[in-house]
């Protein structure tokens, strides 16, 4: 019986460590989408003082925090990763 248990947990924890790398991947595309809303104002922006302009007010706030939740999902990966390997 405490097999199939540990055969029930083995799978939770794979699907976990899919999860937050699921996650991780949605992050880095936001990440992604950004920088291509800064590029478009760089490309669609004669004056690179107001392409800059528009970038500071508008999308470094939103990179900057899509940055951070990069990096938060970047470890809870990790730690998804080291929890798994803990129990095998």
């Amino acid at each position: 019986m405490s097999e199939r248990s540990d055969n029930e947990r083995e799978p939770v924890q794979e699907n976990l460590e899919d999860q937050k790398y699921r996650e991780l991947l949605e992050t880095m595309d936001e990440e992604d989408r950004i920088m291509k809303e800064i590029n478009t104002v760089f490309t669609n922006t004669p004056n690179r003082a107001e392409a800059e302009k528009i970038v500071l007010e508008k999308w470094a706030l939103l990179m900057d925090e899509a940055m951070k939740k990069s990096r938060e999902a970047l470890n809870a990966w990790f730690n998804s990763m080291d929890e798994t390997h803990r129990h095998e």
